[in-house]
């Protein structure tokens, strides 16, 4: 199966999640969550940010090695989560290949 089609999959269902969560939740569901997190809930919060750091480091050196401004994705990343990284690989995919750098293109 070729990988845009997957990152595409995953962009629009995760989206899908996304605005439902948005549409359905009251700020007063948010509040109560941040306030109520425990240990299990911290531990998820740290990991996801954790994890779109790392995302976001990946994004900078792949975009930097295709000659792409990645501030865009980044500021998406920042606000959206995992969109700004999904829409970033639909838009560029993935390059596992590190000789494709601009230099050698």
């Amino acid at each position: 199966m070729n990988s845009k089609l997957i990152w595409t999959v995953l962009l629009i269902g995760f989206a899908g999640v996304n605005i439902y969560a948005f549409t359905t939740a009251t700020s007063g569901d948010f509040m109560h969550y941040l306030s109520n997190l425990g240990p299990w809930g911290i531990l998820a919060s740290v990991d996801l940010v954790l994890a779109l750091f790392i995302g976001i480091a990946w994004m900078w050196q792949d975009a930097k090695n295709k000659g792409i401004n990645p501030l865009p994705y980044t500021v998406l990343t920042l606000l959206t989560g995992s969109i700004g990284l999904l829409v970033y690989l639909v838009r560029f995919g993935a390059d596992t290949n590190p000789a494709h750098t601009v230099a050698a293109e």
